[in-house]
């Protein structure tokens, strides 16, 4: 989950909640048209965008019913997980892309392990438990796809795939996770670079233009919490959360 903070219209401090498969759906939009040249369609597009859209679907139940951190309070942000139920969550959205295949469940556990290999908790015993368990199962996955078509389904165009949904994951992110005021610069896994600028009117404008269609209009529906310390779980899914739609306009032009 993406906690945001915000102030109300009332100057009260509020807590917008976003769930990773919403994040995850805003990845898939920002992918699906993407590929004006010099910059190339994200291929294999029939696994790879499905992966994109469902890479976060094993966070559907704890989404649900999201946790409290006890120590803050606080509902807990996807960065603040404890690493068990992070792990937990990590291999129902691999196991959650089984029906798309041995590509699309390389690409998801390639992703997790990566982040699992940069967080904080990288060295304790579940971490470890983690990545060795889904380090050999990546490789038989990725082996299980090329055997099926070795003049096509080669190494390079799996790892090129696994940048794309790193890279709009990470895009996602950006756009999601806070109101941004100042430029930011994406690198696509071929090495072409891309600005993104915002405006505080939800405009982005974007250059080089890198989509197939002249502007992308992407929208989210956020719940909104008071911001204060909850006692628990329970007290957390107690409250009647209000809504908010967070819309964005990414153009070339301004």
């Amino acid at each position: 989950m993406i906690r945001r903070p915000i102030t109300l219209e009332d100057h009260s401090a509020a807590w917008l909640l976003i769930a990773q498969p919403i994040h995850a759906r805003i990845a898939y939009e920002l992918a699906y048209e993407w590929g004006v040249p010099p910059f190339a369609r994200p291929q294999p597009s029939k696994t790879l965008l499905p992966t994109i859209l469902r890479h976060d679907d094993g966070w559907r139940e704890w989404e649900a019913r999201p946790e409290v951190d006890q120590k803050t309070g606080y509902p807990y942000a996807f960065t603040e997980m404890p690493p068990d139920v992070a792990h937990r969550i990590w291999e129902a959205s691999i196991f959650a892309c089984g029906d798309l295949g041995p590509l699309s469940q390389y690409l998801t556990a390639a992703h997790f392990i990566h982040l699992c290999q940069g967080g904080d908790s990288a060295t304790t015993a579940e971490a470890l438990r983690f990545l060795r368990d889904f380090g050999g199962r990546t490789d038989r996955w990725l082996a299980e796809w090329q055997q099926a078509a070795p003049a096509t389904n080669t190494a390079d165009v799996a790892h090129l795939a696994l940048g794309y949904l790193r890279m709009f994951d990470a895009l996602s992110l950006w756009i999601c996770c806070a109101g941004r005021k100042e430029p930011f610069e994406f690198d696509t896994p071929e090495g072409f670079q891309v600005i993104f600028t915002p405006f505080p009117d939800g405009k982005i404008h974007v250059t080089p233009w890198p989509w197939l269609v002249p502007r992308l209009e992407i929208q989210l529906t956020a719940c909104i919490v008071p911001a204060r310390v909850y006692t628990d779980t329970d007290e957390l899914a107690s409250v009647e959360p209000n809504e908010r739609t967070l819309a964005w306009s990414i153009i070339d032009r301004l």
